[in-house]
């Protein structure tokens, strides 16, 4: 290749260059102002930039050379005077351009210096461009390979780990499209600089310039996929308090003072903590809800193999739990809502009505020993006392009257031994002490009498306190597994939510472990009086979102549940659906919720009518004994005048 046209070729490439890529100015009208916030990555030369931490260097020979030629070859009109020295000003495509022709040139020219037929490689022509090919180009390649050089960009070579970065060090602009004065125009705003040539490769603000977004949002555009104005298919299960279901067909009332969200079946409506926490993620996401409501027997982990295996749902949305078995087949949001386990039992009546219960203090030992030191002191005083008491009309008196004493019912009796009076002066003593025992005791009866629970909690059931196989749990459920693992693989095996209420009313089962929440809402409203918690919550889970497994929206999901918890969103819907209260079991005794119940008491009353309904029988006896007898003598002398048969056997 001869100088001239060498020198042609390059002039012909660094023109195209610059024309094609100096422009920063686009000419627009007012319409094009929204393209107003575009971004532009774009690869610089790090020798152009005072603010990097090491240049790299150029051949500012070559470029000034480079730059005369275009310029003594250019048109008048299309000429464009740059300062010598000044590369700022030349787009770095142009110079990238202009050191890729360069290096393409060398190459050639060590091919043909080397060749000695002196003959370049060549293009085989075809009528289609794409089907021309290039000849001899082996020994091309190699030169091509080997060329190394310092050019108008930087250096020059070929990497042998086949980067696309330059390998003196990459670096980048980041420009934003401003529009000013009428004319889009790309603007500087942040630069990268490769780790070989800064200390930290990383984006740097080092103009001071603020992006502008599209449309001048104030809010910074995501990163990831949004699913905003697309359809999402959601499927739900029944699950007080969070997702509830009216038919609108049946004869069921409807739901008062909740709002009612659609569903694929236009019979059903949902409501509840889930459905409200939908309507607030569509309302800031911006999607289409199809929700479709699960038949009543469906189970929480065919609700997760529902999402995993089948196409027809995008999202799950219920009381999921987030397991680890779960979480290997599809994957969760952030946490929606906090819950534990608890244990739910039959609220059976602790307290029986017992006619001797205020007895029970003492064992029927203790009062026996009491009656018999009641009546040894009894018998002992009347013995000292029967010579000096002669007023008794017989012995039984005296007998009867001494025992009168020794329990103080009998003040004018006087004794005069002074052994007898030893005897009664020790017995006060024996009694405030059996008395005290007796009222600690029995308060301590009560006290244990109206908290008398089958199990305190998930210890008692460890420990045995109740069958095992008395235990319910929903199958298929997270709660399973946390049962086998810590307390045993033998439990009662319950279809679903619904028939954890119904096996304890009907004494199937003994005690159900299920979701807290859960529980106290349903036993709150429907079963109150009738079913109760113990103990406190275990097994502390998060409920999330299940989606299939990498689904590109699920950054989009995070970011909003974040949002929504930041804003207090879930904080509201908790306090109305799952703290609010309206069961009172003590509602028609408040008068007594403090103390001791009447109930407890009942014994010691029926004792006590029993001796009046005694008295009240002895005196009808005494009372009719006239008129018994005047009905027996006015019987004998008509049964006298009646003749007896007399049967001979």
């Amino acid at each position: 290749m001869t100088r001239w046209r060498k020198k042609t070729f390059i002039l012909r490439f660094f023109k195209i260059a610059l024309d094609a890529f100096q422009p920063d100015i686009l000419n627009s009208s007012e319409s094009a102002r929204k393209f107003e916030g575009l971004l532009a990555v774009v690869p610089v030369q790090c020798g152009n930039d005072s603010s990097y931490h090491q240049r790299v260097s150029i051949n500012q020979t070559l470029f000034d050379d480079a730059l005369i030629a275009w310029q003594s070859s250019s048109n008048e009109q299309d000429r464009i005077e740059y300062p010598l020295g000044n590369e700022s000003s030349i787009s770095p495509f142009a110079m990238f351009t202009f050191d890729a022709a360069w290096t393409l040139i060398q190459a050639l020219s060590k091919t043909s210096v080397n060749d000695e037929s002196f003959s370049s490689p060549w293009f085989v022509s075809s009528s289609y461009c794409f089907n021309s090919s290039l000849e001899k180009v082996t020994e091309y390649h190699q030169h091509l390979k080997e060329t190394q050089f310092l050019g108008i960009s930087g250096p020059v070579a070929f990497s042998n780990n086949n980067s696309n970065d330059r390998v003196g060090g990459a670096c980048y602009v980041l420009q934003n499209l401003h529009y000013r004065n009428k004319q889009l125009r790309y603007v500087q705003v942040m630069r990268w600089y490769d780790e070989t040539t800064t200390e930290n490769g990383s984006w740097q603000n080092v103009t001071g310039r603020q992006i502008i977004w599209p449309n001048r949002s104030k809010e910074i555009p995501t990163d990831y996929p949004q699913i905003q104005g697309m359809k999402l298919r959601i499927r739900v299960i029944n699950s007080p308090p969070f997702i509830m279901s009216w038919n609108k067909s049946s004869m069921s009332e409807k739901p008062l003072n909740v709002k009612l969200f659609d569903t694929q079946d236009e019979n059903i409506k949902i409501y509840g903590y889930v459905a409200e926490f939908i309507d607030e993620l569509q309302r800031k996401m911006g999607f289409k809800p199809e929700i479709d409501a699960a038949p009543l027997n469906t189970t929480y982990n065919s609700i997760v193999e529902s999402i995993s295996e089948n196409k027809m749902w995008d999202i799950a949305i219920s009381d999921l739990t987030i397991t680890s078995n779960r979480i290997a087949s599809v994957d969760f949001s952030l946490p929606i809502f906090e819950d534990t386990v608890r244990v739910a039992i039959r609220q059976s009546p602790s307290i029986q009505i017992d006619l001797f219960s205020y007895l029970n203090p003492f064992s029927y030992s203790v009062w026996l020993s009491i009656v018999g030191i009641i009546f040894v002191s009894g018998l002992v005083i009347y013995i000292f006392e029967k010579e000096e008491n002669e007023s008794f009309l017989n012995e039984i008196k005296k007998l009867f009257r001494a025992i009168r004493y020794i329990v103080r019912m009998d003040n004018e009796f006087a004794l005069k031994k002074i052994q007898s009076r030893i005897i009664s002066d020790t017995l006060p003593i024996l009694g405030a002490i059996l008395f005290a025992m007796y009222t600690a005791n029995l308060s301590s009866f009560l006290t244990l009498q109206r908290s008398n629970l089958p199990i305190s909690g998930i210890d008692d059931i460890k420990n045995g306190r109740l069958p095992f196989h008395r235990i319910g749990i929903v199958m298929n459920s997270s709660i399973v597994d946390c049962y086998i693992q810590n307390v045993s693989d033998v439990y009662y095996p319950l279809e679903n939510t619904q028939d954890i209420y119904l096996a304890l009313l009907e004494n199937r089962i003994d005690a159900a472990l299920a979701d807290a929440t859960s529980l106290e809402y349903i036993i709150d409203r429907n079963y109150c009086g009738h079913l109760s918690l113990v103990g406190v919550g275990f097994a502390k889970s998060s409920f999330g979102i299940a989606m299939k497994k990498h689904w590109e929206y699920k950054a989009d999901f995070d970011m909003n549940i974040l949002s929504l918890r930041e804003s207090g969103s879930i904080e509201n819907l908790e306090n109305k659906w799952c703290l609010e209260r309206i069961c009172n079991n003590n509602a028609d005794h408040k008068w007594e919720s403090d103390g001791i119940p009447l109930l407890s008491m009942s014994g010691l009353f029926l004792t006590f009518f029993v001796v009046i309904g005694i008295v009240v029988v002895i005196h009808v006896w005494q009372r009719w004994k006239p008129a018994r007898s005047n009905v027996k003598t006015e019987i004998n002398p008509i049964s006298k005048q009646i003749p007896v048969p007399l049967i001979k056997y």
